[in-house]
């Protein structure tokens, strides 16, 4: 498959991805939202994993071409594992993002900040799981978003469902 167009995702549905909507943040926001619920989505994404570097971005959304400040991106959808065991992951962002495994918050890296990590760790059993990937950029120039994962054995590498 070729890499998405949109470097927050795809256009369209990919079969196993994690489904993101987008929406419009208010100008001077400082933290991620708080009640999704109450937001109006603007746009959908669908991504297999998250490896943004730190570059400037211009190019929008589908549908919402005009907007690269000011917005956040909810992703869910799930994931299988194999084996038993401490996963540890690591989330790099400009500017906030959290990661929520089975309802339980991993990593919180929120706050408008430049290219920041964090790392945090779940115990998981063999099967699937539900994730949710929270990011939101704050004033323009840079954006970031990468997620990788180390498995109970192995080594680190980026997170993906592919």
């Amino acid at each position: 498959m070729t890499p998405p167009s949109n470097v927050f995702g795809y256009d369209q549905p990919v079969k196993g991805c994690f489904e993101g909507q987008v929406y419009f943040l208010p100008e001077g926001t400082s933290k991620l939202p708080t009640d999704w619920e109450s937001m109006q989505s603007q746009s959908v994404l669908y991504a297999c994993e998250w490896d943004i570097p730190p570059r400037d971005w211009q190019q929008g959304f589908p549908e919402v071409k005009d907007r690269v400040e000011w917005f956040a991106i909810r992703y869910h959808g799930s994931f299988a594992v194999q084996d038993a065991g401490k996963y540890r992951f690591h989330l790099s962002s400009d500017d906030g993002a959290k990661l929520y495994i089975d309802g339980k918050l991993v990593i919180d890296n929120d706050g408008q900040h430049y290219v920041q990590s964090r790392k945090g760790h779940i115990e998981l059993q063999p099967g699937d799981h539900e994730m949710v990937l929270e990011y939101y950029q704050g004033p323009r120039y840079f954006i970031n978003l990468q997620l990788w994962v180390k498995p109970p054995s192995g080594p680190e590498g980026l997170f993906s469902v592919r």
